[in-house]
């Protein structure tokens, strides 16, 4: 047999094992395939899923803090669950959040928060507050994070806000004025003060405004 036959019965022999490799290759690859798709899907219908779980999307709350005493008010934040919000939180670092801020008189802080849209209430956090005069003593202000689910007959929603007490009812209504003890100092000549917060809503219905004032003896 001269070498042109022999390599011709080479390549004829070797041509069926390597269609055969090929067919395997292609197989495996539409069955890889097939599988990978259907793990794609899977993992969408269990993304869909949990969005679906999940009571309501994130959604903002906006607190104003309004200095009309005569001392400047530092202000901080602890008590912060990080799983009821996002950012910026309560404690996020003013003028973003509420934490170390420095409130002179006659001035404010307007902050918008982000709350996680899967809490149904509450979402408590510790507003404290300390006078920036002489010998003082802070106070704390504990807020509860209120929820109310509206329908009317043009529109629906939710309505987040905070507020002093725990519970102020579902009605989408603002709650009556909230008054309490936020700090006191000792200024010159045995002078003291006293401050006082005054929680009310602001005109958007869900917006918390915190008014300090002080009396002084």
């Amino acid at each position: 047999m001269n070498r042109s036959q022999q390599s011709s019965n080479l390549r004829a022999s070797r041509q069926p094992w390597f269609g055969a490799v090929v067919a395997i290759l292609i197989v495996a690859v539409v069955i890889g395939g097939s599988f990978a798709l259907k793990a794609f899907g899977d993992s969408r219908s269990e993304s869909s899923a949990s969005v679906k779980r999940g009571a309501m999307p994130d959604s903002s709350l906006s607190i104003v803090l309004t200095n009309s005493s005569s001392v400047t008010i530092r202000t901080d934040v602890t008590g912060v669950t990080r799983g009821d919000w996002g950012y910026p939180a309560p404690d996020s670092a003013a003028p973003n959040g509420l934490s170390g801020a420095w409130i002179d008189p006659g001035q404010s802080l307007s902050v918008t928060l982000t709350v996680d849209g899967s809490i149904s209430k509450h979402a408590p956090f510790n507003l404290s507050t300390t006078p920036s005069a002489g010998v003082s003593r802070g106070g704390v202000i504990t807020l509860y994070g209120q929820v109310s689910v509206f329908v009317t007959e043009n529109t629906s929603g939710t309505d987040y806000w905070s507020w002093p007490t725990s519970d102020v009812g579902p009605s989408r209504n603002c709650p009556p004025a909230w008054s309490g003890p936020a700090g006191s100092y000792e200024v010159r000549g045995g002078r003291t003060g006293s401050i006082t917060a005054t929680a009310t809503c602001g005109s958007s219905g869900y917006t918390t405004v915190i008014t300090f004032t002080d009396t002084k003896s």
